[in-house]
């Protein structure tokens, strides 16, 4: 046993560790709270009109911690708001403020609204931003204020008409009690009396000896007490007693004229048929305003930031199909101005990218030499070379060998760059004297003559040969391709 309740301790120990941080937080706002409440600086003073601000530590414990905690500040509000109501006891409101369903159950429903708008404008608008995260504090609060007055109004208003009503019925049956008491006569025939029905349901029960001797609802006469279900000993005279007749509920006043007793009665029904019609019109009316500013909030989530969301993924999906020209063009606030900047930005370095990635293609030359004369390159502003095998890689001839690999080389060419491809017969032309027509004379060639266009450069070095061979014939094709960037 002792070491279960060890272990149970440590729990607890841990528990309170593990959640100090909230722990203090929590105390802090009940702290804040309750100095609000003693001090005076929980309401604004707009002229005669007073503005509670009691309900902010409650709806920050609900955005910040939790619904639990929140419930918490709401509880701590309602018994602040039932402490004061007894302390002061002056005010013309402060009875109707001791009772918990006036302070504390509206109270409750502070952190419930809150939490319930803060989660749904949270769902449907919650891009990360500052001005959202505000958006979504401000409408919680919003929530829970307005659900503050919406209950302590319902509930404050019906029990002010309740207890209208309640003095309403109370003077219309000491009026009727008195006015029957001083007309009721005793006569051999029994007892005799006016009208003994009021309002459009009350009535009056005349008893003698514990019996109805008369009443305004026929079937009564000649019941006892019991058998209409009254209890002689709750009723007193003079005083309205909430009671029932015949299973009725309702309040009744009783009166004694000599032996007889006048007991007027008034159904519940009838009592509080005006505050609850009252009470029904104002519930549509709270509802209705309740409405109108879920509406007025969710119109403008939607224009300042549902419809900025909508519309920064729709440029989005265009340029995810490929549309870089497409630009973010939400603005209105800081955050969805930096976020059009920043993606329009970034679409901007990736479409620079892509034309230098573009660019640098179109300029270079990827190729596979299979035993084929070097060619020769000349870059804009230099001197020719031959594209030889010590620089670039060479491979066999087409076809000598099954499963032969040749590699790839790449050259990157710029604008003014000339390159001279051809073949065996070009350099291994032959003059009558046996001599090769040979790499240096092409090289010279193409030296001499690389401002000329490519088709007057093959021209120029067919005219060379032409003049090296000096009419001797040739055995071997002589084909050339020259490109110029």
């Amino acid at each position: 046993m002792k070491e279960k309740d060890s272990l149970t301790s440590l729990n607890v120990q841990q528990w309170f560790y593990d959640h100090r941080s909230r722990l203090i937080f929590v105390l802090a706002l009940i702290v804040l709270e309750t100095i609000l409440s003693f001090s005076g600086l929980g309401f604004i003073y707009v002229g005669d009109l007073a503005i509670t601000i009691l309900q902010i530590p409650a709806i920050i414990a609900v955005i910040i911690l939790g619904l639990p905690e929140g419930l918490t500040l709401a509880g701590v509000f309602g018994l602040l708001s039932m402490y004061m109501a007894y302390k002061q006891n002056g005010g013309p409101l402060d009875h109707l403020f001791q009772n918990p369903l006036v302070a504390l159950v509206p109270r409750l429903m502070i952190p419930i609204a809150a939490w319930a708008g803060y989660k749904l404008v949270r769902s449907i608008a919650d891009d990360h931003t500052l001005s959202a995260q505000l958006i979504n504090g401000g409408i919680a609060a919003i929530c829970g204020s307005v659900a503050n007055t919406f209950f302590v109004v319902l509930v404050f208003m019906y029990r002010l008409l309740s207890e209208q009503d309640r003095k309403n019925a109370q003077n219309a049956l000491r009026e009727k009690s008195r006015d029957i008491a001083s007309q009721v006569t005793l006569s051999k025939d029994g007892v005799h009396s006016p009208d003994l029905q009021f309002g459009k349901s009350g009535y009056v029960l005349l008893l003698e000896n514990g019996v109805v001797k008369r009443s305004g609802i026929e079937r009564f006469e000649g019941m006892n007490a019991a058998q209409l279900g009254l209890d002689p000993e709750a009723l007193t005279l003079r005083k309205m007693i909430f009671t029932s007749i015949d299973g009725n509920p309702g309040a009744c006043m009783m009166y004694k004229s000599d032996h007889i007793f006048i007991l007027s009665f008034l159904p519940a029904t009838e009592i509080y048929a005006e505050s609850n019609r009252n009470g029904l019109l104002l519930l549509a009316g709270l509802l209705l305003i309740f409405f109108a500013i879920y509406m007025s909030v969710s119109k403008l989530v939607q224009k300042n930031v549902v419809r900025k969301i909508v519309d920064v993924n729709d440029s989005l999906s265009e340029i995810r199909s490929g549309n870089l020209e497409e630009k973010v063009k939400v603005t209105g606030n800081m955050e969805f101005a930096e976020l059009s900047l920043g993606i329009n930005t970034t679409v901007d370095a990736l479409k620079a990218t892509m034309n230098e990635i573009t660019q640098r293609n179109q300029r270079e030359l990827e190729f596979a030499n299979a035993a084929h004369n070097p060619p020769v390159l000349k870059k804009a502003g230099q001197p020719s070379v031959y594209m030889d095998h010590k620089t670039y890689k060479r491979s066999l001839m087409l076809g000598a060998m099954e499963d032969t690999v040749y590699r790839n080389n790449r050259i990157s060419l710029e604008p003014g760059d000339l390159l001279v491809l051809y073949t065996d017969g070009v350099t291994e032309a032959t003059n009558r004297q046996e001599k090769l027509y040979g790499e240096e004379r092409l090289q010279r060639c193409v030296e001499e003559n690389s401002g000329l266009s490519p088709e007057k450069l093959i021209r120029a070095i067919h005219e060379d040969i032409d003049r090296f061979v000096d009419g001797a014939e040739q055995f071997d094709d002589i084909t050339m391709v020259v490109l110029r960037l």
